[in-house]
């Protein structure tokens, strides 16, 4: 559980703008009911590639759309990078506290 819980501590104050800029994964900014939303084009969980998913910046809640992503996966920062990067574990808090210092 301590993995867990650095990974998620340095996520709490993690800019996820700026984690979609260094992985050079292409989102567009987008105005909805909660305010500013990032449009990413490609869903790391079912690979729709029509810009169906919807993240939030200030809740750090993100949603996809596509009829073939699993109703159940939506998302948060945490799983948006275990799904982006593919890591668990000692790497994936390895790889949010080295690649994604702030």
């Amino acid at each position: 559980m301590r993995i867990n819980s650095e990974i998620r501590e340095h996520l709490s104050e993690f800019d996820f703008e700026q984690f979609l800029d260094l992985e050079g994964i292409t989102y567009r900014k987008t105005t909805g009911k909660g305010g500013l939303e990032l449009n990413i084009r490609e869903c790391p969980t079912c690979g729709n590639h029509d810009w169906k998913v919807y993240f939030n910046p200030k809740t750090k809640v993100g949603v996809c759309f596509a009829g073939s992503h699993p109703q159940d996966e939506q998302f948060n920062v945490f799983r948006f990078l275990q799904r982006h990067s593919g890591l668990s574990g000692r790497e994936l808090s390895r790889y949010s506290r080295t690649r994604l210092a702030t």
